[in-house]
């Protein structure tokens, strides 16, 4: 899967403004949609320490939900999560 540019592009704009963690969020989220435990399992962390990242970033505006998915591991309906697509510039400031 290719990554979007529009993505690519918002996350180099802010990456020297987030912490470690969230940097590393943003980034996989850029490359592709997922949920918290994908997201958790993707990046080897607790699952707390995911939906943190995912709330900050949802405040931030930097990412938001794509679509609802079924849970594979609980069959529960779930948010996937995307990186925000900016159309201007102005968008890319935390």
């Amino acid at each position: 899967m290719s990554v979007r540019r529009t993505s690519i592009e918002a996350y180099n704009s802010i990456k020297k403004t987030l912490g470690n963690r969230q940097r590393r969020v943003l980034e996989s989220l850029s490359e592709r949609d997922m949920t918290n435990r994908q997201l958790s399992k993707s990046l080897g962390w607790e699952i707390n320490s995911v939906t943190g990242r995912v709330k900050e970033l949802r405040d931030y505006g930097k990412i938001e939900e794509k679509r609802k998915v079924i849970c594979e591991i609980t069959g529960r309906r779930v948010s996937q999560w995307g990186a925000k697509e900016f159309c201007d510039q102005r968008e890319h400031n935390v």
